[in-house]
């Protein structure tokens, strides 16, 4: 980009993090609704790259580690889903 700025796509992949593709929703769902400057999200668990879903409590089936992991990962679908929305541009910051 120039001047050396990043865009938030190139700035999440340095960060080691990559973009999921997301399902598409079913029936009247939807997974990003902007209302006014502020967009909700639904529906947003940790999918891994091939869609399966990580579970477990903390503590009990899972490590802490895997506790966060499961979150970050949470984090990286609900940025999917912003990030392949067809009606809206999200400016995001990373």
């Amino acid at each position: 980009m120039e001047g050396g700025k990043k865009t938030p796509e190139e700035r999440f992949r340095e960060l080691g993090f990559e973009f999921i593709p997301p399902k598409p929703s079913i029936g009247l769902y939807k997974a990003v609704v902007p209302y006014g400057n502020l967009v909700y999200t639904s529906g947003q668990v940790a999918v891994k790259q091939d869609h399966s879903v990580m579970t477990g409590k903390v503590g009990a089936e899972v490590d802490l580690a895997g506790g966060q992991a499961a979150a970050r990962q949470c984090a990286v679908t609900m940025l999917s889903a912003l990030q392949v929305d067809p009606l809206h541009v999200y400016q995001l910051t990373l």
